[in-house]
Order: structure tokens, then C-alpha cells, then sequence
């Protein structure tokens, strides 16, 4: 039998050449093959933005944004747990419990995780920019600094338990390591230390810069102004060509239109058309008060009595209820208490009676808890020493790391103690009675080498403030510290009864119990009344359901006839309304616009809320969803989304006279200001008002503004945490930051032009005279504090930031190759967190 290669041996020549040419046809064409047949796969994780420190898909920044959602969730509930376990331990009103538990984590939010981008993805690489500088700088953010950090946040209310029960509820379906979590708290920690290095350079501020700052709060001007608007000049501009149109277009064309923008846009928002009812609490319940019965308002006095305690915080009872409460009375200089003030039960042995005009009671020598010794075994002539007031720096741990944001002792929530139990605390010295652990905070730490002083929250051994003089009534040597301590907290409740509490009369709160009763039933109504529209706003929604499953195989199938919603409302304490194709800036006035949806957060108690322009209009809100809603109005709707249409670039040849126009707009910007500036020469040279030189032009309008600084806090201006803003100045529109700069640069008689913020009108202004005088203004400053003022520099100090971020964006070249997502969260993000 012939061999098998006997063919190929015959035809080896042709063979090899059929083989090498198709591996020079393979080498040339197959990788240009590939590609295509598999660029689909590719094409769904491109690069979307490039640094120096790397290129990145679009999966590995939604796991940047995924790291900070994690660290994200993890603080929330960490401090929603905070205020559970105080409020438990009775420290805080369980009625606040909401409010300080949001306020908490918004606290530790800001100063560890807010960014200067407002979107989920430039935010991601924001963080990842700013820890890498701060890593190129040398600065390191130990394990010790995290738990620190920890330590802060939960002030030691949470245990290492309830720390791994938050950290395995983050991701149930995935858990997250606590080696992962480190590291994302660890880039979180990096970005906000060096972020901070910065901040706190721009704090150094001159103090003619910091007049400045206080000047712009506190000095106000009185002026002349008269406007001149842009659109009356557009006829003076000659029209565009249609090359420099088209260009004008491409550079706008994906913009969206601002009103407060000088600058034009061109994209068509997303608009919605919305169908609602709209019931008034308010309305409604002042019509169902006259229903309220007297029997009605006396019932719920008796079943609510506690509602209507009366408190006189004048009278020695109260005060002394406020003190049992752990709240702090007034003192004179050097901590003593004023004579009035009820004595505590560490006030044994010095009774007000035994005390000398004049003289002033000593406070007791502090000790060692391990060295207590009896009262009777001091010397009687040794007069104690004044307790040393506490000194905040002296309590650091001076053996934990300094490092991040954190410091002081470890609350060990590591990988390897987190699997262990508790750590042990080591806050109480040595010796101590776990009795005497309420001790007043004045009690200090004991001198000595190697005693660290007592922490603030935690009080020292009772023995250290009762160990003073005798009463000069005693009939017997004073018993030991412990022994004191009992029977001086038992003296005031021997010596004074509880007081049986007052109420407010009846006819004093009657007209508050009919608003309140009037209220329940006005929203137990409106309650019914959706129920019942709502019933037929989801029939609809199910016959439109069937129809739209059978439009394309039952020929017979009709749609639903649409809802009525006028004639529903009729005999109902709501009206109808419908919204047709709005955007979001035209709803957000609107009574409905102001509205928004309370959402549970997933893993905590605290509901958020989030507004109506945000998820009203996002694909994640179907069409015909009924929904309740409402605002801080006391409004209440009922509605639901029947249309909506998609942003999009209209092409040049649908909008070009609306382009031409905005063109035209900007250029006669220019004409105006030349026609302002000729009044303001004028009116410099004559040194006359400008109502005496052109009030009688019909064409002209001038007005006095009235005083008016440059920033105001409000009509509260004590109001905690205010930031200022630009004042509103009667007779200008939106005047911006420029027209301000513009009037008070001017001296008293000063003729001067600006433009508002839009730049849509030009005004000729003549400043009438400033308040206070200068020499006033400067006394005022020199007796302010800053902290009073400063806050004034916060537009200022951002400017500067937002230049040093994108300083450090370019240096970092930080590229991206689509445009980054700067959406706002949606509800589902919010209903997470």
C-alpha cells in the first residue's frame, strides 16, 4: 500500500506555495477581519477619558464612581447609626432623631467626600487627580488614621459588631472586604487632605483685602440708573454671511439655552407634557375649621394634654429641671456658680449659708481614681487647689499617628479585629468606681507623670470634687469619697418633691387644636379623594397596557378613550391641570415644579427628598404612572407623565433667523455700550443727575435704586451657616457680579456703565452716595469679628480653587474623549442612599 505522503511528496512544491501565501493573505487581512467581526465587543467599553495616570474604559470609571458610592452608603448608615444608639442611650430627643441624623452625615459628607464637579464621573476623576498629587507629595493615610477618622464619626457609640453588620449590608448580593473598604476610605481621605492644603492657604487673607470683604456686607449704596436694552440695537447690525452663520451654529449648537447665560444655545431640552390634580391643604382647611366642634377640640385637649405642658423657664423649678437634664446654667468668671443656681449633689460641704460675704468657696483637689484616700485624711488647715480648666490639646493621644483626616485612639476596625471581639477601653483609669461615672465634667485629672488628663465626655471619679471643707454643722468626721457621692445625690430628692407639671388652658390652645383638626381631616379628605382617582387613573393604564399588547395582532383592538381629568374633578376639592410639552425650566415654577417625592433610603431611616425637575423628567418614570406628590406649600398632586420628547439638535436650515438673531444680539452688545457711554461722558461733564438730563425723553427710563449693598445674608442675617448673595437691586435685572464691581468702584457723584449678568441691557449709572461714611465703616470693621464677615470671600476663594483644579487637570492631562456625564443623581441613586 502506497504512503499517505506519497501525494503530498508528489505536490510538495504547490502546496507550500498555496501555504505561504495564504499566511501572507492571513497576516495582512486577518487582524483588519478581526477587528471588525469583533469591534461590536470592543465598541461597548471604550476609553472615555485619559490622564498620566492612566487610560480608562468606560467599566473601570463606573468602578471609580462604584468605589465612592460604596464609601458613600458606608457613611450614611455609619451615622444614621450614630444617632440611633444615642438616641437609644437617651442623649439626644428621639423627636430630632431625623434631623441630626441627616445633619450628621451631611457634616462628614462635606468634609470628606464633596468635590468641586457636580457629575457622578468628572467627580470619580477629581478624586482620583487630587489622591495621586497627594501620594506624589509623600502623604500617607495609615489604617490608624481611617480608624481615627471612624473614631470621629461614631464618637465611640458603635461597636465593632454593628460596624461589620453596616460594612456586609453595603452590597448583600456581593459582600465588600473590609481591606476594599479601607482603600476606598484611604483615596476618599487622600483627596480631601490635599484639597485641604490647599483651602487653607486661600485663608490667609490682608486686611485690606478682609475690609474689602466686610465692605461688601456692610456698606450701601445709593444710586441712579438707567437702562438701555440690547434688542433695541439688533436693527443697527448688518446681517451675517452664511459661512460665518454656520460657524456660529457649530460652536453653539449643543448648548443648552440659559437665561442667565450671555452666552446662546441651541439644543432643545427634553420637554414633557404632565395631566395632575392639585388639591390646597391650606384652602381646604381653613373651609373645614367653622366644621370643628367644641366636643371635637376638648376630646383631643384630654387625649393630647402633653402637647400643651406649660414651661416657666423663669421660676427655680424649671431651672432646676433643665439642670437634671444636663444643661448647662450660667457662670461667672472662673467657672463659679451664680448664687441662685440649684446645688448639685457634688455641692455637699459647701452649703450657701456657710459661706462669707465676699468669699469664695474652694473647689476640691483633684486626684489619682488609684490614690483616693478618705476626706478625713487631709490635713484641716490644707486648702485645696482650684481645678485646672480643661485644655483641649492636652487630651490628643500623643501616641496615635497624626496623619489624615483623623486623631486620638484607634477604635481598631481592621481586617484582622474585625473578625475579634471588642477592643477593650481603655478610657477609664485604673481603680475607678464604674459607679461614679456621672461625675460632673469640671472634675480633671489628677497630677502626675504618665496620667493623661480626662477626655471631655468621659467624667472623672466623684471622690475628686466632694473631698473639700466640712459643713460647719457636721457632727462627724466626712465619710469616704464613694459614700459622699450617694448621699449627696440623694439630699435634693429628700429635700424637694417633684412638682406635678402645668398645662396651657384649654381656651388658650383651642384655636391651635381646631387648625390641627381642621388640618387631619382636610388631608384624610384629599387622602380619599386620590384613592378614588387614582383607582381610575390605573384603569386606564391597564386597558392601555392590553391595547398596546394587541395593537400589533388584534386588528380590533382601539385604544382606550383618555381620562377626563376636568370632568373628574368636578365635586372634589382638587382641580385639573395639564402641563403640555414643558421643559424643566418652565415647570420649575410652577406650584407642581416645586414639588418632589419622598424616598426611603435603602439601609437607613432617614427619607430623602428628592425635587420633582429631577426625576419628573428622567426615562426612568414611565408614562401613565399615577403618582402622589407635594410641595412646602402645603400642595398636594396627583399626576402622571402621558408624553415626552427627547432633547435635540435642531439643524441649522429649521432655526437659521433664530441663530442670525442671537448672532446679531451679541454684536449689538457693542453699539449699546458706545450709546451708554456717550450719556455717561455727558453726564460727567455737566455734573448734573441723570434724571435732569434725560428725564424728559420718552425713550429714557431712570430710577433711584433705593440702598443696596453688594452681598447680603438675607433679612436673618445671624442665621447659622448663611452664605451670602448678590442683593437685588430695585429698578436693575440681574445685575451679576459686574454691575456690582461697577458701582462700588465709583466715588459719590461717580458716572459710570455696566451690563447685567445676561448682558441683555447696558445701564448708565450715577452713584448718589455711599452709607456708612468711610471713617464709620472702617471703626465698624475694626470692632468685628471675621468669622462675621469672611464668608463674603467664599465666590472669590472659589474662583481661585476652580483655576488651581484645572491647572491641576491639565498637568494631570486629564482628557476626556466623550463629553463626561454631569447628570444629577436619579431617584433611584437617592432611594439607594
Amino acid at each position: 500500500m502506497a504512503s499517505p505522503f506519497a501525494v503530498f511528496r508528489r505536490n510538495q512544491k504547490i502546496l507550500l506555495a498555496t501555504v505561504g501565501i495564504g499566511a501572507m493573505v492571513a497576516f495582512v487581512f486577518l487582524p483588519p477581519l478581526t477587528q471588525y467581526m469583533g469591534g461590536s465587543a470592543k465598541q461597548a467599553n471604550p476609553v472615555v477619558v485619559e490622564t498620566d495616570y492612566g487610560s480608562f474604559t468606560q467599566s473601570e470609571l463606573d468602578n471609580l464612581e462604584f468605589s465612592r458610592d460604596v464609601v458613600d452608603r458606608f457613611l450614611q448608615r455609619v451615622t444614621t447609626k450614630v444617632i440611633a444608639n444615642q438616641v437609644g442611650q437617651g442623649n439626644l430627643d428621639a423627636r430630632l432623631y431625623q434631623t441630626l441624623a441627616e445633619r450628621h452625615y451631611m457634616i462628614w459628607r462635606q468634609q470628606l467626600m464633596a468635590r468641586s464637579q457636580q457629575g457622578p464621573e468628572k467627580a470619580a476623576i477629581e478624586t482620583l487627580v487630587l489622591s495621586r498629587r497627594a501620594e506624589q507629595m509623600g502623604m500617607v493615610i495609615s489604617d490608624q488614621a481611617i480608624n481615627d477618622l471612624l473614631k470621629q464619626i461614631t464618637d465611640n457609640s458603635v461597636t465593632p459588631a454593628e460596624l461589620q453588620e453596616i460594612i456586609r449590608g453595603l452590597q448583600p448580593t456581593r459582600p465588600i472586604g473590609e481591606k476594599w473598604l479601607f482603600e476606598a476610605i484611604r483615596t476618599e481621605m487622600l483627596a480631601a487632605e490635599y484639597a485641604q492644603l490647599f483651602v487653607h492657604s486661600l485663608r490667609d487673607v490682608p486686611p485690606a483685602q478682609r475690609f474689602e470683604y466686610y465692605s461688601r456686607l456692610n456698606r450701601r449704596a445709593t444710586a441712579e440708573v438707567m437702562p438701555l436694552a440690547v434688542a433695541d440695537f439688533v436693527g443697527q447690525v448688518a446681517d451675517p454671511g452664511q459661512e460665518e452663520i454656520k460657524k456660529f451654529y457649530d460652536v453653539h449648537k449643543n448648548d443648552y439655552p440659559n437665561p442667565d447665560s450671555p452666552e446662546p444655545g441651541f439644543k432643545e431640552p427634553k420637554r414633557a407634557t404632565f395631566q395632575c390634580f392639585e388639591a390646597d391643604i391650606d384652602q381646604l382647611t381653613d373651609r373645614i375649621k367653622p366644621e370643628i366642634t367644641e366636643q371635637e377640640i376638648a376630646t383631643y385637649y384630654d387625649k393630647n394634654k402633653e402637647q400643651f405642658r406649660a414651661f416657666d423657664f423663669d421660676d427655680k423649678g424649671a431651672a432646676e429641671k433643665l439642670e437634671a437634664e444636663g444643661k448647662e446654667g450660667e457662670r461667672g468668671p472662673e467657672g463659679e456658680k451664680p448664687a441662685n443656681e440649684p446645688k448639685s449633689p457634688d455641692d455637699k460641704g459647701t452649703e450657701p449659708e456657710s459661706e462669707k460675704p465676699g468669699e469664695k468657696q474652694p473647689a476640691a483637689e483633684s486626684e489619682k481614681p488609684s490614690e483616693e484616700k478618705p476626706a478625713q485624711e487631709k490635713p484641716a488647715e490644707e486648702k485645696p487647689s482650684q481645678p485646672k480648666a480643661q485644655d483641649n490639646t492636652e487630651n490628643k493621644d500623643d501616641s496615635a499617628p497624626q496623619a489624615g483626616l483623623g486623631t486620638g485612639r484607634s477604635i481598631v476596625l481592621t481586617s484582622a479585629t474585625l473578625a475579634g471581639d471588642d477592643p477593650p477601653d481603655d478610657s477609664q483609669p485604673a481603680g475607678e468606681n464604674p459607679n461614679e461615672k456621672n461625675a460632673p465634667a469640671e472634675a480633671t485629672s489628677a497630677e502626675g507623670p504618665g496620667t493623661p488628663p480626662a477626655k471631655p465626655e468621659t467624667s472623672a471619679p466623684a471622690a475628686d470634687k466632694t473631698a473639700g471643707e466640712k459643713p460647719p454643722d457636721a457632727s462627724q468626721d466626712e465619710p469616704a469619697a464613694g459614700q459622699t457621692t450617694e448621699k449627696a445625690a440623694e439630699k435634693p430628692a429628700e429635700e424637694k418633691p417633684a412638682e406635678e407639671p402645668r398645662f396651657e388652658p384649654l381656651a388658650k390652645v383651642a384655636d391651635t387644636i381646631r387648625t390641627t383638626l381642621a388640618r387631619q381631616k382636610a388631608e384624610e379628605r384629599v387622602r380619599e379623594q386620590f384613592d378614588e382617582l387614582s383607582g381610575e387613573m390605573r384603569r386606564y393604564t391597564d386597558e392601555q397596557d392590553i391595547y398596546t399588547a394587541e395593537k400589533g395582532t388584534n386588528p380590533r383592538a382601539k385604544p382606550p378613550v383618555p381620562l377626563n381629568f376636568s370632568e373628574l374633578a368636578k365635586g372634589k376639592d382638587v382641580q385639573a391641570r395639564e402641563l403640555k410639552s414643558v421643559t424643566a425650566e418652565q415647570v420649575a415654577e410652577e406650584g407642581i415644579g416645586k414639588a418632589f417625592r419622598i424616598v426611603q433610603s435603602q439601609g437607613s431611616p432617614i427619607p430623602m427628598t428628592v425635587p420633582f425637575v429631577n426625576f419628573a423628567f428622567a426615562e426612568t418614570l414611565p408614562t401613565y404612572k399615577a403618582e402622589v406628590i407635594q410641595n412646602n406649600d402645603n400642595d398636594a398632586f396627583l399626576f402622571w407623565k402621558t408624553q415626552e420628547e427627547p432633547a435635540y439638535v435642531p439643524p441649522l436650515d429649521q432655526i437659521r433667523d433664530k441663530v442670525v438673531r442671537a448672532w446679531k444680539l451679541i454684536k449689538a452688545r457693542e453699539v449699546a455700550r458706545k450709546r451708554a457711554l456717550e450719556y455717561a461722558v455727558q453726564a460727567r461733564a455737566l455734573k448734573k443727575p441723570l434724571q435732569e438730563l434725560f428725564g424728559t425723553q420718552t425713550t429714557l427710563k431712570i430710577s433711584d435704586t433705593g440702598p443696596f449693598s453688594w452681598l447680603t445674608l438675607g433679612n436673618v442675617p445671624e442665621q447659622p451657616g448663611a452664605q451670602p448673595r448678590l442683593s437685588e437691586v430695585e429698578g436693575v435685572d440681574r445685575g451679576g457680579p459686574e454691575f456690582m464691581k461697577a458701582v462700588f468702584s465709583l466715588e459719590a457723584g461717580g458716572i459710570g456703565i455696566s451690563l447685567n449678568e445676561p448682558e441683555t441691557i447696558v445701564y448708565t449709572i450715577r452713584l448718589i452716595a455711599f452709607e456708612p461714611v468711610l471713617d464709620e465703616l472702617r471703626d465698624d470693621f475694626a470692632r468685628t469679628n471675621p468669622s462675621r464677615y469672611m464668608a463674603a470671600a467664599g465666590d472669590d476663594q472659589r474662583a481661585i480653587y476652580q483655576a488651581w483644579l484645572a491647572e491641576l487637570n491639565s498637568e494631570a492631562g486629564v482628557h476626556w474623549i466623550r463629553q463626561a456625564d454631569t447628570r444629577r443623581q436619579t431617584d433611584q441613586d437617592d432611594a439607594e442612599f
